[in-house]
Protein backbone atom coordinates (compact mmCIF):
# COMPACT_ATOMS: atom_id res chain seq x y z
CA UNK A 1 0.00 0.00 0.00
CA UNK A 2 1.43 3.57 -0.75
CA UNK A 3 2.19 6.33 1.47
CA UNK A 4 -1.12 8.14 -0.17
CA UNK A 5 -3.21 5.00 0.30
CA UNK A 6 -2.47 5.04 4.04
CA UNK A 7 -2.71 8.45 5.02
CA UNK A 8 -5.92 8.95 2.84
CA UNK A 9 -6.74 5.44 4.96
CA UNK A 10 -5.68 7.32 8.16
CA UNK A 11 -8.29 10.14 7.15
CA UNK A 12 -11.07 8.14 6.27
CA UNK A 13 -11.01 6.17 10.14
CA UNK A 14 -10.30 9.67 11.87
CA UNK A 15 -13.15 10.86 10.60
CA UNK A 16 -15.48 8.22 11.29
CA UNK A 17 -14.16 8.01 15.29
CA UNK A 18 -14.64 11.90 15.47
CA UNK A 19 -18.26 10.81 13.78
CA UNK A 20 -19.14 8.65 15.92
CA UNK A 21 -18.44 10.19 18.98
CA UNK A 22 -20.45 13.32 18.40
CA UNK A 23 -23.35 10.54 18.12
CA UNK A 24 -22.25 8.97 21.33
CA UNK A 25 -21.57 12.63 23.02
CA UNK A 26 -25.42 14.07 21.80
CA UNK A 27 -28.53 14.03 23.92
CA UNK A 28 -31.32 11.80 21.70
CA UNK A 29 -34.44 12.94 21.88
CA UNK A 30 -37.52 10.74 20.66
CA UNK A 31 -40.63 12.69 20.14
CA UNK A 32 -44.22 12.10 20.31
CA UNK A 33 -44.31 9.15 22.46
CA UNK A 34 -47.86 7.63 22.92
CA UNK A 35 -49.40 8.57 25.75
CA UNK A 36 -50.20 4.98 26.93
CA UNK A 37 -46.08 4.88 27.31
CA UNK A 38 -45.60 8.70 28.14
CA UNK A 39 -45.61 7.57 31.95
CA UNK A 40 -42.55 5.10 31.46
CA UNK A 41 -40.09 7.76 30.43
CA UNK A 42 -41.00 10.04 34.02
CA UNK A 43 -41.85 7.84 36.50
CA UNK A 44 -39.55 5.30 38.60
CA UNK A 45 -40.46 2.58 41.24
CA UNK A 46 -42.88 2.95 43.90
CA UNK A 47 -45.55 4.85 41.87
CA UNK A 48 -48.03 3.57 39.49
CA UNK A 49 -49.89 5.61 36.85
CA UNK A 50 -53.80 5.69 37.04
CA UNK A 51 -55.22 5.69 33.39
CA UNK A 52 -53.89 7.03 30.53
CA UNK A 53 -51.89 10.68 30.48
CA UNK A 54 -53.95 13.50 29.02
CA UNK A 55 -52.04 15.36 26.50
CA UNK A 56 -52.34 19.17 25.28
CA UNK A 57 -49.84 20.08 22.49
CA UNK A 58 -48.34 18.94 19.50
CA UNK A 59 -47.14 15.73 19.89
CA UNK A 60 -43.90 17.41 18.15
CA UNK A 61 -43.53 19.17 21.33
CA UNK A 62 -42.90 16.20 23.72
CA UNK A 63 -41.10 13.00 24.15
CA UNK A 64 -38.58 11.19 25.84
CA UNK A 65 -34.64 11.46 26.06
CA UNK A 66 -31.55 9.63 26.88
CA UNK A 67 -27.59 9.84 26.30
CA UNK A 68 -28.23 12.56 29.08
CA UNK A 69 -25.13 11.69 31.26
CA UNK A 70 -22.92 13.00 27.92
CA UNK A 71 -23.98 16.58 28.27
CA UNK A 72 -24.33 19.18 30.92
CA UNK A 73 -27.77 17.87 31.46
CA UNK A 74 -27.02 16.43 34.88
CA UNK A 75 -29.04 12.95 34.44
CA UNK A 76 -29.25 10.38 31.84
CA UNK A 77 -32.90 10.03 30.86
CA UNK A 78 -36.35 11.47 31.20
CA UNK A 79 -39.42 13.03 29.73
CA UNK A 80 -38.92 16.08 27.30
CA UNK A 81 -41.48 19.14 26.65
CA UNK A 82 -40.71 21.95 24.75
CA UNK A 83 -42.78 24.93 23.53
CA UNK A 84 -41.23 24.27 20.16
CA UNK A 85 -39.54 21.32 18.47
CA UNK A 86 -38.56 18.68 21.11
CA UNK A 87 -36.49 16.85 19.09
CA UNK A 88 -34.05 20.57 18.85
CA UNK A 89 -33.37 19.91 22.50
CA UNK A 90 -30.65 17.50 20.86
CA UNK A 91 -28.71 20.81 19.85
CA UNK A 92 -26.08 21.53 19.26
CA UNK A 93 -26.28 24.64 20.31
CA UNK A 94 -25.41 27.90 18.39
CA UNK A 95 -28.59 28.51 16.13
CA UNK A 96 -31.61 29.50 18.13
CA UNK A 97 -34.35 26.69 18.19
CA UNK A 98 -37.78 28.45 17.29
CA UNK A 99 -40.54 26.46 16.48
CA UNK A 100 -44.02 28.30 16.43
CA UNK A 101 -46.83 26.33 16.33
CA UNK A 102 -49.48 29.43 16.65
CA UNK A 103 -51.48 28.35 19.33
CA UNK A 104 -52.57 30.41 22.31
CA UNK A 105 -53.73 28.65 25.58
CA UNK A 106 -54.17 30.16 29.58
CA UNK A 107 -53.58 28.19 32.03
CA UNK A 108 -54.32 29.76 35.20
CA UNK A 109 -51.62 28.39 37.04
CA UNK A 110 -48.99 29.10 34.51
CA UNK A 111 -50.07 33.33 33.81
CA UNK A 112 -50.27 33.26 37.81
CA UNK A 113 -46.68 32.65 37.70
CA UNK A 114 -46.04 35.01 34.34
CA UNK A 115 -48.81 37.15 33.03
CA UNK A 116 -47.87 36.71 29.23
CA UNK A 117 -47.09 32.79 29.46
CA UNK A 118 -50.19 31.72 26.99
CA UNK A 119 -47.82 31.07 23.72
CA UNK A 120 -47.44 27.64 22.09
CA UNK A 121 -48.07 25.82 25.85
CA UNK A 122 -47.48 21.97 26.38
CA UNK A 123 -49.54 20.94 29.48
CA UNK A 124 -49.57 17.11 30.12
CA UNK A 125 -51.79 15.65 33.12
CA UNK A 126 -51.14 12.48 34.98
CA UNK A 127 -52.97 10.73 37.81
CA UNK A 128 -50.55 8.88 40.34
CA UNK A 129 -50.37 6.48 43.16
CA UNK A 130 -47.46 6.42 45.00
CA UNK A 131 -46.58 3.57 47.82
CA UNK A 132 -44.45 5.37 49.66
CA UNK A 133 -45.16 9.16 51.75
CA UNK A 134 -42.24 11.05 50.18
CA UNK A 135 -41.90 11.51 46.20
CA UNK A 136 -38.83 13.25 44.86
CA UNK A 137 -38.26 15.23 41.46
CA UNK A 138 -35.20 16.08 39.71
CA UNK A 139 -35.64 18.44 36.39
CA UNK A 140 -34.02 20.98 34.77
CA UNK A 141 -35.13 24.10 32.85
CA UNK A 142 -33.57 25.39 29.28
CA UNK A 143 -34.67 28.23 27.06
CA UNK A 144 -33.32 29.98 23.90
CA UNK A 145 -34.41 33.26 25.60
CA UNK A 146 -31.22 33.19 27.73
CA UNK A 147 -28.81 35.38 28.03
CA UNK A 148 -30.49 38.51 26.01
CA UNK A 149 -33.80 38.57 26.93
CA UNK A 150 -33.80 37.98 30.37
CA UNK A 151 -35.84 40.77 32.41
CA UNK A 152 -38.46 41.53 29.61
CA UNK A 153 -41.68 40.64 28.55
CA UNK A 154 -40.28 37.28 27.44
CA UNK A 155 -40.91 35.68 31.12
CA UNK A 156 -41.39 32.07 29.74
CA UNK A 157 -42.06 29.42 32.31
CA UNK A 158 -42.77 26.02 33.77
CA UNK A 159 -44.84 24.91 36.58
CA UNK A 160 -45.43 21.45 38.01
CA UNK A 161 -48.63 21.62 40.13
CA UNK A 162 -49.97 19.16 42.21
CA UNK A 163 -53.08 18.07 43.76
CA UNK A 164 -54.41 15.44 46.15
CA UNK A 165 -54.43 15.09 49.70
CA UNK A 166 -52.33 16.34 52.33
CA UNK A 167 -50.57 14.15 55.07
CA UNK A 168 -51.50 16.40 57.83
CA UNK A 169 -54.87 16.90 56.28
CA UNK A 170 -56.45 18.88 53.55
CA UNK A 171 -55.46 18.95 50.21
CA UNK A 172 -53.03 20.14 47.57
CA UNK A 173 -54.67 22.28 44.94
CA UNK A 174 -52.40 23.39 41.68
CA UNK A 175 -49.60 23.62 44.29
CA UNK A 176 -46.52 24.08 42.52
CA UNK A 177 -43.38 22.41 43.50
CA UNK A 178 -41.64 23.68 40.57
CA UNK A 179 -39.48 26.32 42.40
CA UNK A 180 -36.20 26.59 43.87
CA UNK A 181 -35.15 25.74 47.44
CA UNK A 182 -36.06 29.73 48.44
CA UNK A 183 -39.25 28.76 47.00
CA UNK A 184 -39.34 30.79 43.97
CA UNK A 185 -40.95 29.58 40.76
CA UNK A 186 -38.94 28.68 37.89
CA UNK A 187 -39.02 31.03 34.60
CA UNK A 188 -36.34 32.99 32.53
CA UNK A 189 -36.55 36.05 34.88
CA UNK A 190 -36.28 33.88 37.93
CA UNK A 191 -32.88 31.72 37.35
CA UNK A 192 -29.93 34.00 34.88
CA UNK A 193 -26.80 35.26 35.47
CA UNK A 194 -27.95 38.12 38.34
CA UNK A 195 -30.95 36.24 39.48
CA UNK A 196 -30.63 33.41 41.53
CA UNK A 197 -27.19 32.50 39.89
CA UNK A 198 -26.44 29.59 41.54
CA UNK A 199 -28.78 27.94 40.12
CA UNK A 200 -27.86 29.06 36.47
CA UNK A 201 -25.90 27.24 33.71
CA UNK A 202 -24.48 28.98 30.89
CA UNK A 203 -24.60 26.93 28.01
CA UNK A 204 -23.94 29.07 24.92
CA UNK A 205 -21.25 27.04 23.62
CA UNK A 206 -22.18 23.82 24.00
CA UNK A 207 -22.40 21.25 21.27
CA UNK A 208 -24.20 18.57 22.53
CA UNK A 209 -27.41 20.11 23.95
CA UNK A 210 -29.77 23.09 22.67
CA UNK A 211 -30.75 26.02 24.93
CA UNK A 212 -28.41 28.75 25.53
CA UNK A 213 -28.64 28.76 29.43
CA UNK A 214 -30.30 26.25 32.14
CA UNK A 215 -30.82 25.36 35.29
CA UNK A 216 -28.78 23.26 37.49
CA UNK A 217 -30.54 19.80 38.43
CA UNK A 218 -33.57 20.92 40.60
CA UNK A 219 -34.48 18.90 43.67
CA UNK A 220 -37.79 19.39 45.50
CA UNK A 221 -39.98 16.76 47.11
CA UNK A 222 -43.50 16.29 47.87
CA UNK A 223 -44.90 14.93 50.87
CA UNK A 224 -47.84 12.32 49.87
CA UNK A 225 -50.19 9.77 51.32
CA UNK A 226 -49.51 6.24 50.79
CA UNK A 227 -52.46 4.93 47.80
CA UNK A 228 -53.89 7.60 47.51
CA UNK A 229 -54.39 9.39 44.24
CA UNK A 230 -52.27 12.53 43.01
CA UNK A 231 -52.86 14.65 40.10
CA UNK A 232 -49.69 15.97 38.73
CA UNK A 233 -50.30 18.81 35.67
CA UNK A 234 -46.92 19.61 34.03
CA UNK A 235 -46.96 22.71 31.74
CA UNK A 236 -44.50 24.86 30.08
CA UNK A 237 -45.03 27.96 27.84
CA UNK A 238 -44.00 30.89 25.77
CA UNK A 239 -44.56 34.49 27.21
CA UNK A 240 -44.88 37.71 24.97
CA UNK A 241 -44.12 35.67 21.54
CA UNK A 242 -44.19 32.34 19.58
CA UNK A 243 -40.27 32.20 19.15
CA UNK A 244 -37.27 31.23 20.79
CA UNK A 245 -38.21 27.93 22.53
CA UNK A 246 -38.23 26.52 25.82
CA UNK A 247 -37.89 23.23 27.28
CA UNK A 248 -37.75 20.79 30.52
CA UNK A 249 -36.27 18.00 31.28
CA UNK A 250 -37.45 15.44 33.59
CA UNK A 251 -35.89 12.70 35.21
CA UNK A 252 -37.23 10.00 37.14
CA UNK A 253 -40.06 11.21 39.59
CA UNK A 254 -39.97 8.35 42.46
CA UNK A 255 -40.57 7.30 45.82
CA UNK A 256 -37.64 8.65 48.34
CA UNK A 257 -38.72 5.90 50.87
CA UNK A 258 -40.51 3.16 51.53
CA UNK A 259 -43.82 2.71 53.73
CA UNK A 260 -42.42 -0.69 54.46
CA UNK A 261 -41.08 -1.46 58.32
CA UNK A 262 -38.21 -3.61 58.82
CA UNK A 263 -38.08 -3.53 62.77
CA UNK A 264 -42.06 -4.02 63.59
CA UNK A 265 -43.00 -2.77 67.31
CA UNK A 266 -44.63 -6.06 69.50
CA UNK A 267 -46.52 -6.09 72.22
CA UNK A 268 -47.13 -9.23 74.11
CA UNK A 269 -50.50 -10.45 75.17
CA UNK A 270 -51.00 -10.50 78.78
CA UNK A 271 -53.79 -11.95 81.64
CA UNK A 272 -55.55 -8.65 81.47
CA UNK A 273 -57.38 -8.42 78.63
CA UNK A 274 -54.62 -7.48 76.08
CA UNK A 275 -54.68 -9.15 73.26
CA UNK A 276 -51.38 -7.84 72.37
CA UNK A 277 -50.03 -5.23 69.12
CA UNK A 278 -48.08 -4.90 66.28
CA UNK A 279 -47.04 -1.65 65.19
CA UNK A 280 -45.19 -1.22 61.54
Amino acid sequence: MSIQSIKAFLLIALALIVSQSKVLSQLIVTPGVPAANLAGSAFGNGITVAGIPEINCNSAQYGSFTNGLTTVLGFNSGLVMSTGSAAAAAGPSGQNASTSYGISYTDPELTAISPGATRDACIITINIVPQCNTLALRFVFGSEEYPEFVGGNFNDVFGFFVSGPTPGGGSYTNLNVAQLPNGTPVSINNVNATSNPNFYVNNSNNGYIKYDGLTTVLLPVIDVIPCEVYTFKLAIADAGDFIYDSAIFIDFISCSNSVAATNPVITPATCNDSSGSIEL
